[in-house]
C-alpha cells in the first residue's frame, strides 16, 4: 500500500512503515480509547501504541533540538563526489564478460 503526503505542493510517496508511524503520532488519546472500547484494538495494543508514539515524538524532538548535529552527521555519512565511482566504469567494466554485464 502506497500513500502520499502533501508537502508544499509536492507529493512524497511513503511506505507502509512511515504510514504506520504517522498514524501512531497523529492518533489522539480519545481515538485510542474509542478503538479499545469498540474492540478494534486490545488494551495492550493501545498501550503499545502510546509507548511508540512517545518514542517517535521524543526522537523527533531530539532531531529538532540537534538539527545541526544531524545535518553534519548526514554529510559525514554521504560519500564526497570525488569518492563516488564513475557510473561508466561501473556499468562498462572491461573485466566482465558480455554475459555478466
Amino acid at each position: 500500500m502506497r500513500q502520499t503526503i502533501d508537502h508544499r505542493a509536492d507529493r512524497v510517496p511513503i511506505d507502509d512503515q512511515c504510514a504506520e508511524m504517522l498514524s501512531i503520532i497523529t492518533e489522539t488519546e480519545f481515538d485510542l480509547q474509542r478503538r479499545t472500547a469498540s474492540g478494534q484494538i486490545t488494551p495492550m495494543q493501545a498501550t503499545d501504541r502510546r509507548r511508540r508514539r512517545h518514542a517517535i515524538l521524543a526522537t523527533l524532538k531530539w532531531i529538532q533540538e540537534n538539527r545541526e548535529t544531524v545535518i553534519e552527521a548526514h554529510k559525514m555519512l554521504r560519500p564526497a563526489p570525488e569518492e563516488m565511482p564513475d557510473l561508466d566504469d561501473v556499468y562498462h567494466d572491461e573485466s566482465l564478460t558480455p554475459d555478466e554485464e
